[in-house]
């Protein structure tokens, strides 16, 4: 990323080339090569700031340090449509997630998820459905504790997680019947 030292507005290579079609640069372009044209190279070499929960970064003024134009970032607050759509993502995370564990499970034994094992609680083979009816009781008590947490965490009871890692201790046990 390239820098108009006069505007300091960010400008990509290419842009910059296209600014001077009748005019031969070097594939990678340094300092000496832009400053003519009044252009720095801009450097992120600088660590950005870490963001709480409902935080991003965002940019900030250009620095120039000891003749080199440095990026800044700062943190700022997420807009409350931000938020909304943070934690949406965050819950999807956890239902996506929390469905592949139930599918894994049942892949132990074959199956192609557990929507497959579950087809097999009434199997005519003992194995088969007793594999199935566990597939049933596994798929529904999962769900029903996992969407008995996100209701407690939408009336403030329980605190929001961060991620799946939050529920996946609080989620029942899955254990093949011997």
């Amino acid at each position: 990323m390239l820098i108009d030292i006069n505007t300091l507005i960010e400008t990509q290579e290419s842009d910059f080339k296209s600014l001077f079609p009748d005019t031969s640069f070097p594939a990678m372009l340094t300092d000496e090569h832009i400053t003519p044209f009044g252009y720095a190279v801009l450097n992120y070499d600088l660590p950005s700031p870490i963001p709480g929960r409902y935080q991003k970064t965002a940019s900030a003024p250009v620095q120039l340090v000891e003749g080199k134009y440095h990026a800044q970032w700062t943190v700022v607050d997420m807009t409350s449509d931000e938020i909304i759509a943070f934690d949406a993502r965050i819950q999807r995370e956890i239902v996506n997630q929390t469905q592949s564990r139930l599918d894994d499970f049942a892949q132990t034994r074959g199956y192609d998820g557990i929507m497959s094992a579950c087809t097999y609680s009434d199997s005519s083979i003992p194995a088969f459905s007793t594999e199935g009816k566990y597939a049933v009781i596994a798929r529904d008590t999962t769900w029903a504790a996992l969407y008995t947490l996100l209701a407690e965490v939408e009336r403030g009871t329980k605190p929001k997680p961060t991620g799946y890692a939050d529920v996946e201790a609080l989620l029942p046990s899955l254990i093949w019947p011997v």
